[in-house]
């Protein structure tokens, strides 16, 4: 498998998609890898990429998070069916992709409304997304289209997982200055600490920072596996030393059963409509 490498400008920053799954694997600014690398083709993987979670990125839509028992409704009505979190992007294949002057990638994905069955929604819409490496990161900008001839709703969420190489790294959100240890996170309730109403989060680590911000999407989400230990108390699988980082738009109602989008929690489009939400990642040099 060959990996679709993306590269600045001035030459500072590189990233990699992996063609098989459309996923960023790799993004590398003066010579410091910081992505996850799950994502990538086995024999690409090292054996903490390996052991980690088994992807790079996804795409969360048209909800967030889990459905309480596989349905999702919208303003009351069943909007769709789902036998896993986060909708039905993981299960897309892209029906479109262009690598342009070498340094963006887009990749474009199309739905029919399917309003029955299994990991079904009724709904018609495309996503666009377009990948573009600068000086010092990358732009990730995402475009929702409303096709369906009816009103649509929508979350949204975009979930790349960081390296951090140590348990004790910093996660901070500057607009509150809360601070938190990766070890904390693990310990915390399912491993996720949730954050409303940020721009942006900071990861610091020995040799700079990475700082995920987005204007878009109001919310973030931090999420890392921990440890795994058998019934006598025995390490089956290491803690991740990585970090998800995951913008959302939006973190209202995730409690609630059923789950339901409505004013509060979701992006309302009209028919031929679109939505746009751009995420920046950012790396001290």
């Amino acid at each position: 498998m060959v990996l679709q490498t993306l590269t600045s400008e001035c030459r500072n920053a590189f990233a990699a998609i992996n063609p098989e799954n459309d996923q960023l694997v790799s993004l590398c600014v003066s010579g410091r890898e910081i992505m996850h690398g799950g994502g990538k083709p086995k024999d690409m993987q090292t054996p903490e990429d390996g052991r980690d979670w088994n992807n790079s990125e996804l795409i969360a839509f048209p909800v967030y998070g889990p459905t309480r028992g596989g349905i999702l409704y919208a303003d009351g009505e069943e909007y769709g069916r789902f036998s896993g979190n986060h909708g039905i992007m993981r299960l897309l294949k892209p029906t479109f992709v262009r690598k342009t002057g070498g340094v963006s990638y887009e990749t474009w994905y199309s739905y029919e409304a399917r309003a029955e069955g299994p990991d079904s929604l009724d709904a018609e819409f495309s996503l666009e997304k377009t990948i573009t490496v600068v000086e010092n990161g990358l732009d990730a900008k995402f475009r929702v289209n409303n096709h369906d001839k009816r009103p649509r709703r929508h979350q949204f969420a975009w979930h790349p997982v960081f390296k951090t190489g140590d348990i004790n790294a910093h996660i901070v959100v500057p607009d509150s200055n809360q601070d938190y240890l990766l070890q904390e996170i693990q310990d915390s309730p399912g491993a996720v600490v949730k954050i409303e109403g940020a721009h942006s989060v900071r990861l610091e680590l020995l040799n700079g920072d990475v700082t995920v911000s987005s204007a878009d999407l109001p919310d973030f989400v931090l999420w890392s596996k921990p440890e795994e230990r058998d019934e006598a108390g025995n390490i089956k699988k290491m803690a991740f030393k990585s970090v998800a980082i995951e913008p959302v738009y939006s973190l209202k109602g995730i409690k609630h059963s059923p789950r339901n989008l409505d004013h509060t929690n979701s992006v309302l489009l009209e028919p031929g409509q679109s939505k746009e939400y751009l995420v920046t990642i950012r790396v001290d040099q």
